[in-house]
C-alpha cells in the first residue's frame, strides 16, 4: 500500500529494495537493512532466528496524510479539475510527494489521491506537530477540492492528541459535522468571496470597456458599475452582502445594515491580501459553477449560491450509470435516485425533496458539473428546505480598527474620503451629504501642529515649498480637491456622454495608442457627477463659514470662479464668485427673526392642496401643490407645481436697513433660493413643472434698472438655465424702490412688483407694477399705462399651459408657440443688423412694426383627400395633430436702403402637434399635410416642416377598452369577449368588430376576433396608406419648391422618412430621427445596447451620414438657421427662371473690392472655404460677400465643401474642392460587439462615392432653389478601385 514509507521510516528498511532482494533469491538475513533492524552487523553472514530474535524499538514515530481531491463537506465526494499551483517544502521532519504539478489536473478517471505527506518525531506529539506545521504551509490552488484542511482539524482535536481514536469516533465526527468551520472563520471568508466577486466584476467591466472603446463603440454605462450584491449559502444559512469600491484599493462591505471597510491588494500568486478588523488575511478564492471556495490559513470554506432544491443537478462531472427511480416515479427525501461513476467510484445521488421525479438526462451519458439530471414536483412545497436568512451584523471585532496616531489618521481619512468622492467613488451606507459633512468637519484637525502634509503622506497633496501653517494646509487640500473636480468636469461640460468620450479618445491617443484606462477613470468619475457636485457645494459652504478660510483658499476659488460650467456645476462657480466678492457666506438658516406668515402670501395658494417640504432654510418655503379635486376628477401629473415663497431682510445679510441691493447681493439671494429648491426637490421625488418663485425683499431697496441689467448678465443666464431645468416658468419679486414724489421732488419709497415669465422656455418677458393698497386692504397692481388689477390667487394651469408642459416633456415646442418663436427669431435678426450699424439707412426706427405675421389655415373637409386650405383655425370637431400657417415675414435681408422700406415674403409652415396622440400621423393629419403641400406648390412658396412626431398612428378603441373581458385557461389567455348587451351598445356607437356568439357555462358571450373601431378614429392600417400619401407629396415638394425640415423632440417612422424626402434638414440637439426606439431594440436584443435614441438617430449619427444639413442647439437656434437659409431662397420659385432677389447682409462688402486671398504656393494645402469667405486670421477677403457663407453638410463627405453665399448681394450656391487629405470615419455598430470603428484616408481633389453624391445633391438643391451655382473646379477625377 502507499503507506509503506511509514514502515520504512520507523524500521529503517527500504521495503521495495528488500522485496527486490527476496525476488533475486537473497535470504532475508543477508539483507543489510533487515540485519540492522534485528541488531546485527549490516554486512555480517550470521543467520537470524526471526521467530525468536526481537526487532529493535522503532526509530521514531511517523504520521502519514493522504492528500486527496475530495469534497469533505459533501461526504468526501471525489473532485476533479485543473490544478493551478501546488506549493510544499520538504524539511528534516516532514517530506511529501505529489503526482500532479503546477498547471496539471485531476481527471474523472483518476484515483482521488494525488499526494502524500509524512511527518516524523521522537514522540507521537512531535510527529503530530510536524504534520500540523506541514498542512498549514501546503498550498493547493485550482478547481479541485482537497481534504487536508479537514485532516488539520482532526489533528488538533483532543481525542487525536490523546490517541483515543477509532473509526467509530471518525464516523461520529462526520455525522455531527464537528469539523464545520467556526463562525469567526466564516465572516472573513464572506469578505474574501464578496471582494473577489466585486473585483472580478470590475476587472471584467474594465476589459469590456477598453475593448468597446478601442473598437470605436461608446461603452454602455452599466460597465461603470462598481457595486455588486452577492448571496452566499453556507450550511443552510444565507448571507446577503453588498460590496462596492470606495477607492481603487478599498471596498465597502455591507451585511444586514452594518458596513466595514476592507483594503485589498492582489498578490502575484493570485491571492487577495485583505485587512479585516485590523488583521491581515491572505485568501485564495476559486470560482466554480455556482459556488466559490475560499482558503484562509489552509482552511477551505465553500460558499454556494442560492439554488432550487427541486432541481437535481450533479455536483461533479462523470458518467451517469443509471437512474434508480423511473421517470414519473416517487422519491423520498434523502433517497438515492441515480448512480454516477466518478474517479473509479460509484457515487449515489440523493434527492433533497420528497415528490414525483421527472428525469432530464440519459443513462450512460457523460454529464458535466451542474448539469440538470432531474426535477422534483414536491409533495408538500411548504416542506421544501430553503436556506435561512442570516440577520446578524458584522462581528464587533471586524468593525473595530483604529490607527496608532488618531489625530493624523482622522484627518487623513477625511481627506481620502473627499478625494475618492471627487474621483467618483462612493458606496457608503450614510447618505452622501452626511458623509461629506462629516469629512469636512474632520478637516478642522488641520489646525493641529501634529497634522503635517508629510505626516498625511498623500501623493495628491503636493505643494512645492508650502509652509506647514494651518492656512497653507487648508489651501493645499482645497486646491487638490477643486483641481480634481475641474479636471473631470472640463472634459464633460456642455457635451453629451457620446460627444465627451469621442473628445477624450482624441485627447488620450498618443502615437496611435489609446489610453483607455485614463478614459475609464474619467467616465467612471463623471457617472457619479451629482455626488461630486454635492461635495463641491458643501466644500464652498464650509469655506464660506470663516473669512480666514476664504482668504486661505483665494487662489483655488479664483481658479474655479474663472470657469464657465453649465448645469448644477455652474452653481459651484457662482458660489465661488460670491465668496470672492462678498466674503463669508451667511445662510438663510441663520435668520434671527422668522418672517411673518403674511409675508409669504400663502393665501394666494388657496386653489391648491398644499404640502410644505421641510428644508434647511427658515425664510424660504417650498410648497408642493396639487389642484383641489373637482367632482372627484383625477389630477393630471402635469398639474403638480412647486410654489417657492421667500422673504429676505437686512438681518439675513448683515447689511444696514434700506441698503441698496446690488448684483452680488441679488446673486446671493438667488443662490439661497436655488440651494433650497434643489434640496427640496431631492426630498420631493414627484416631478413638477410650471413652478413659481416668489421673493419678498423687505427693508431693502432695489432699483428697477438693476433688474434690467441683471437680465443681460452672465450670472442671470446661469440662474435662468438652472431655473428652467428646475421647472420654473415665473419669478415674482416684491421690492421697495426709491422714487421722487410728484411736484415736490422729495424722495420716497414705493412698493413695486416685477413679474418675469417664460411660458414657452424661449421668450422671457418682464413687467413691473406698483402696488396700491385699497381702503379694504386689498392689493392692486398698477401698470405703467395706469391700468390696475387686483392681486389674485394663483389659478390652476390652463389647458394651454398643460399642453406646453406636455410638449416640453417631449423635448419640443408646443405647436401653437412656433409662430411666436419665429417672430422672436425675426426680431433678433433685425436687432443683429441694427446693432452692426453697417447697412446704409438702417436705423432702429426703420424696423417694420410688424415683422412677422402668421395666419393659421385649416382644411375644409379633413375626410376628403382632395380638400383645400382656407384661412382660420378649425371650428371644433375632432382635434387634428397637424397645424398649417401661411407666414408673412419682413426680414432685414429685404431692406431697401434707398426707400427705407422692407419687402415682405411668404412661407408655408406645417407642424406636428405632439399633444394630439403623441404627434402621430392618422388619415386626418395626412390630409392636412397634403393640402398644405398643394397650397405651397400652387403659390410657389417655400415649405417648412416643423417635425415632432411619433410616426404612423396605431390606435386603440377607447370605447372597447372600458368593457372588454378576458377568458383564460389556467395561466394562458384564450380570447377577448363582451356580453351581447355590451356589443349592441358598442355597435350603436359606431364601433366595428368581428367575432362570433358563443355560450360558456350558460353565459352568452361575443368572442372578439377582429377590432376595427370607429371608422372616423382611424386606428389601423389606413394610416399606413396615408403615410405613403404624404411621402409622395414631400418628394413632389422637393422637386417643385424649396423645402426644409426642422427636427425637434423626435421624428419617428414616416416622420423621419418625410424629413429625408424633403432633403434639407435642421436637427436640434437630442432630437433623434429614428424608425424604432432604443428601448424597443434593447428589449429585442435582450440587453442594453443603445443608451438612448440619440445613439440611433441623433446629431452624431445623422450629420456624418449626410442626412442632417445643419445642427442646432435648440428650437430657437434652429429657426435662426432656417431664416438664414430663407434669405438665399427666392420668395417665389419659378422653374423656368433663375432670378434670385438681391439681399442685404449685416456686414457691408462693396462688390468692386479686390479678392485678396490666394493660396501662398502652388500645391500647398489650404482651406478651400477661404476662397469664398476669406481668411479671418490674415484679414484676407474671399470671392463672396463677407460673412455671407452658410456651409451645409459640413460633417459628411469632407473632400467636397458645399454651401450658400451672396455675391454683391446675389444669393448663390457654392461647391468647393477640398485640397487637403481627409479622414472618413466609419463608426462601430453598437449592436455588433465584434465591429470596430475605422478611419479611411481620402485624398484631396478626388471624388469618392460620398463626395460625388454630395456634389450631385448640392447641384439638385441649388437647382430647386433656382440659384446660380459657382464651382471652384479643382478635381483630379474619381477614385479608382472595385469598391468605389
Amino acid at each position: 500500500q502507499v503507506e509503506h514509507p511509514v514502515s520504512e521510516l520507523v524500521s529503517g528498511v527500504n521495503l521495495p529494495a528488500a522485496l527486490m532482494c527476496v525476488g533475486m533469491g537473497i535470504p532475508l538475513y543477508r539483507i543489510p537493512e533487515v540485519r540492522s533492524l534485528y541488531g546485527e552487523e549490516p554486512y555480517g553472514e550470521k543467520k537470524i532466528d526471526f521467530d525468536n530474535v526481537p526487532q529493535l524499538p522503532p526509530k521514531c514515530h511517523c504520521i502519514a496524510v493522504r492528500v486527496t481531491a475530495e469534497d469533505t463537506e459533501a461526504g468526501f465526494r471525489p473532485s476533479q479539475g485543473k490544478v493551478d499551483e501546488i506549493s510544499f517544502r520538504n524539511s528534516k521532519q516532514c517530506w511529501g510527494y505529489f503526482s500532479v504539478g503546477n498547471g496539471g489536473g485531476v481527471h474523472n478517471f483518476a484515483d482521488s489521491q494525488f499526494g502524500h505527506i509524512f511527518s516524523t518525531g521522537a514522540t507521537r506529539e512531535e510527529a503530530r506537530r510536524g504534520m500540523v506545521w506541514a498542512l498549514k504551509n501546503i498550498t493547493v490552488r485550482g478547481e479541485i477540492k482537497v481534504s487536508y484542511g479537514y485532516v488539520l482539524e482532526l489533528l488538533n482535536k483532543p481525542e487525536f492528541r490523546e490517541c483515543e481514536i477509532n473509526t467509530a469516533w471518525l464516523d461520529k465526527l462526520i455525522a455531527d459535522n464537528a469539523t464545520r468551520p467556526k463562525d469567526e472563520q466564516i465572516h472573513p471568508a464572506l469578505c474574501a468571496a464578496a471582494v473577489y466577486r466585486a473585483l472580478a466584476k470590475v476587472n471584467d467591466n474594465v476589459q469590456k470597456y477598453n475593448s468597446f472603446l478601442s473598437a470605436g463603440h461608446t461603452p454602455a454605462k452599466e460597465l461603470l458599475a462598481d457595486t455588486v450584491t452577492e448571496t452566499f449559502v453556507f450550511y443552510g444559512q444565507k448571507y446577503t452582502l453588498t460590496c462596492g469600491r470606495s477607492s481603487n484599493s478599498e471596498y465597502q462591505l455591507t451585511l444586514n445594515g452594518t458596513q466595514i471597510t476592507v483594503p485589498c491588494r492582489e498578490m502575484s500568486t493570485g491571492a487577495l491580501q485583505l485587512r479585516i478588523g485590523g488583521s491581515n488575511v491572505v485568501a485564495y478564492c476559486e470560482a466554480e459553477n455556482d459556488s466559490i471556495r475560499v482558503t484562509i490559513n489552509g482552511q477551505a470554506i465553500t460558499l454556494t449560491g442560492e439554488s432550487d432544491p427541486t432541481k437535481l443537478k450533479t455536483a461533479v462531472s462523470g458518467k451517469l450509470v443509471h437512474f434508480l427511480v423511473p421517470d414519473g416515479g416517487h422519491v423520498e427525501e434523502g433517497q438515492p435516485y441515480a448512480e454516477m461513476e466518478v474517479m473509479k467510484m460509484i457515487l449515489p445521488l440523493k434527492s433533497t425533496v420528497a415528490g414525483t421525479i421527472a428525469l432530464r438526462a440519459a443513462p450512460g451519458s457523460t454529464v458535466a458539473t451542474a448539469q440538470l439530471l432531474a426535477e422534483i414536483e414536491p409533495d408538500d412545497p411548504s416542506k421544501v428546505s430553503r436556506p435561512q436568512e442570516d440577520t446578524a451584523p458584522w462581528p464587533a471585532h471586524m468593525t473595530a480598527g483604529a490607527d496608532a496616531d488618531a489625530g493624523v489618521a482622522k484627518v487623513r481619512n477625511a481627506i481620502d474620503g473627499l478625494w475618492q468622492v471627487m474621483n467618483g467613488f462612493y458606496c457608503h451606507t450614510l447618505p452622501a451629504g452626511e458623509f461629506i459633512e462629516n469629512c469636512l468637519a474632520d478637516l478642522s484637525g488641520l489646525s493641529s501642529a501634529d497634522v503635517t502634509l508629510s505626516a498625511l503622506n498623500r501623493s495628491y497633496l503636493v505643494a512645492e515649498g508650502a509652509a506647514e501653517t494651518s492656512d497653507a494646509k487648508v489651501s493645499t487640500v482645497v486646491s487638490a480637491l477643486l483641481n480634481k473636480f475641474m479636471e473631470i468636469e472640463s472634459n464633460f461640460d456642455g457635451l453629451t456622454r457620446v460627444e465627451a468620450i469621442e473628445a477624450l479618445k482624441a485627447k488620450h491617443t498618443k502615437d496611435k495608442v489609446l489610453d483607455a484606462k485614463a478614459i475609464f477613470a474619467l467616465d467612471f468619475a463623471q457617472s457619479k457627477r451629482e455626488i461630486r457636485i454635492e461635495a463641491v457645494h458643501s466644500l464652498m459652504k464650509w469655506i464660506g463659514k470663516e473669512k480666514a478660510l476664504i482668504a486661505a483658499c483665494q487662489e483655488s476659488l479664483s481658479s474655479l470662479a474663472g470657469k464657465h460650467y453649465g448645469g448644477s456645476a455652474g452653481r459651484a462657480l457662482l458660489q465661488a464668485r460670491y465668496l470672492i466678492k462678498h466674503g463669508a457666506r451667511i445662510d438663510a438658516a441663520k435668520t434671527t427673526v422668522a418672517p411673518d406668515a403674511a409675508a409669504f402670501e400663502s393665501w394666494r395658494l388657496e386653489n391648491y392642496d398644499t404640502k410644505t417640504i421641510v428644508t434647511n432654510a427658515g425664510n424660504v418655503q417650498v410648497v408642493f401643490a396639487e389642484p383641489k379635486k373637482v367632482d372627484g376628477k383625477k389630477v393630471s401629473p402635469l398639474d403638480r407645481r412647486l410654489f417657492v415663497r421667500s422673504v429676505f431682510s437686512p438681518a439675513d445679510f448683515d447689511v444696514p436697513q434700506w441698503s441698496e441691493i446690488d448684483e452680488v447681493l441679488s446673486g446671493h439671494i438667488m443662490d439661497l433660493c436655488v440651494d433650497t429648491i434643489s434640496f427640496a426637490q431631492d426630498k420631493q421625488l414627484t416631478k413638477t413643472a410650471f413652478n413659481v418663485l416668489f421673493m419678498n425683499v423687505t427693508e431693502l431697496t432695489l432699483d428697477p434698472k438693476v433688474i434690467y441689467a441683471l437680465l443681460k448678465s452672465e450670472v442671470f443666464h446661469a440662474y435662468a438655465k438652472k431655473m428652467l431645468r428646475l421647472g420654473f416658468r415665473e419669478v415674482e419679486i416684491k421690492f421697495h424702490s426709491r422714487t421722487k414724489a410728484g411736484t415736490t421732488g422729495a424722495e420716497c419709497t414705493t412698493v413695486q412688483r416685477a413679474i418675469l415669465s417664460n411660458p414657452t422656455g424661449y421668450a422671457l418677458s418682464m413687467k413691473i407694477y406698483e402696488e396700491v393698497v385699497g381702503a379694504d386692504g386689498k392689493i392692486s397692481l398698477k401698470a405703467t399705462d395706469g391700468s390696475e388689477a387686483l392681486l389674485q390667487k394663483y389659478s390652476t394651469l390652463s389647458g394651454l399651459q398643460l399642453k406646453r408642459l406636455q410638449a416640453a416633456a417631449a423635448g419640443t415646442t408646443y405647436a401653437h408657440d412656433w409662430p411666436a418663436l419665429l417672430q422672436s427669431s425675426v426680431e433678433k435678426r433685425w436687432h443683429q443688423y441694427v446693432k452692426a450699424g453697417e447697412v446704409a439707412g438702417l436705423t432702429k426706427d426703420k424696423v417694420p412694426k410688424n415683422v412677422f405675421e402668421a395666419t393659421q389655415m385649416h382644411v375644409v373637409d379633413p375626410t376628403n383627400a382632395n380638400t383645400t386650405l382656407v384661412d382660420g383655425a378649425p371650428a371644433g370637431g375632432k382635434p387634428v395633430g397637424m397645424i398649417v400657417w401661411r407666414c408673412t415675414l419682413s426680414t432685414p435681408a429685404y431692406f431697401d436702403g434707398v426707400t427705407g422700406e422692407t419687402a415682405t415674403r411668404e412661407i408655408v409652415c406645417v407642424a406636428n402637434d405632439i399633444t394630439v396622440q403623441s404627434g402621430s400621423f392618422s388619415v386626418l393629419e395626412d390630409v392636412v399635410f397634403k393640402a398644405a403641400s398643394d397650397y405651397a406648390r400652387a403659390n410657389k412658396l417655400p415649405f417648412i416642416y416643423l417635425s415632432a412626431n411619433s410616426g404612423a398612428r396605431l390606435g386603440l378603441c377607447d370605447e372597447l377598452k372600458s368593457v372588454f373581458r378576458v377568458a383564460r385557461s389556467g395561466n394562458s389567455l384564450e380570447y377577448l369577449y363582451v356580453t351581447p348587451a355590451e356589443r349592441e351598445e358598442l355597435v350603436g356607437k359606431g364601433v366595428v368588430m368581428a367575432g362570433e356568439e358563443i355560450t360558456v357555462d350558460g353565459e352568452k358571450r361575443f368572442r372578439i376576433s377582429d377590432i376595427v373601431g370607429k371608422q372616423a378614429d382611424h386606428l389601423g392600417v389606413e394610416n399606413l396608406q396615408g403615410s405613403a400619401l404624404i411621402a409622395g407629396h414631400m418628394s413632389l415638394n422637393y422637386n417643385t419648391i424649396p423645402t426644409l425640415s426642422v427636427v425637434s423632440g423626435r421624428s419617428v417612422g414616416i416622420g423621419a422618412y418625410v424629413n429625408r424626402l424633403g432633403r434639407r434638414v435642421i436637427q436640434t440637439k437630442d432630437s433623434p430621427m429614428i424608425l424604432t426606439g432604443a428601448a424597443a431594440i434593447n428589449r429585442l436584443l435582450g440587453k442594453e445596447v443603445y443608451s438612448g435614441n440619440t445613439q440611433l438617430g441623433g446629431n452624431s449619427i445623422m450629420q456624418p451620414n449626410g442626412v442632417t444639413h445643419w445642427p442646432a442647439e435648440n428650437d430657437a437656434d434652429a429657426l435662426s438657421v432656417a431664416l438664414r437659409w430663407l434669405d438665399f431662397v427666392p420668395a417665389r420659385t419659378d422653374a423656368a427662371a433663375c432670378t434670385p432677389r438681391s439681399i442685404i447682409m449685416p456686414q457691408v462688402d462693396p462688390v468692386d473690392r479686390d479678392v485678396t486671398f490666394a493660396p501662398t504656393k502652388k500645391g500647398e494645402p489650404y482651406d478651400p472655404r477661404y476662397l469664398v469667405a476669406g481668411n479671418p486670421e490674415g484679414s484676407q477677403l474671399g470671392m463672396f460677400d463677407k460673412g455671407s457663407f452658410q456651409e451645409s453638410l459640413s460633417d459628411w463627405a469632407r473632400t467636397v465643401v458645399t454651401g450658400r453665399a451672396a455675391l454683391g448681394g446675389t444669393p448663390c450656391g457654392v461647391i468647393l474642392v477640398e485640397t487637403r487629405p481627409q479622414q472618413k470615419f466609419d463608426p462601430a455598430d453598437p449592436a455588433d460587439p465584434t465591429s470596430s470603428a475605422s478611419f479611411a484616408s481620402q485624398a484631396g481633389q478626388v471624388w469618392y462615392p460620398d463626395s460625388a453624391r454630395k456634389t450631385a445633391d448640392a447641384l439638385a438643391d441649388f437647382d430647386k432653389e433656382r440659384l446660380p451655382c459657382f464651382i471652384m473646379a479643382n478635381w483630379r477625377g474619381f477614385s479608382g478601385g472595385m469598391r468605389d
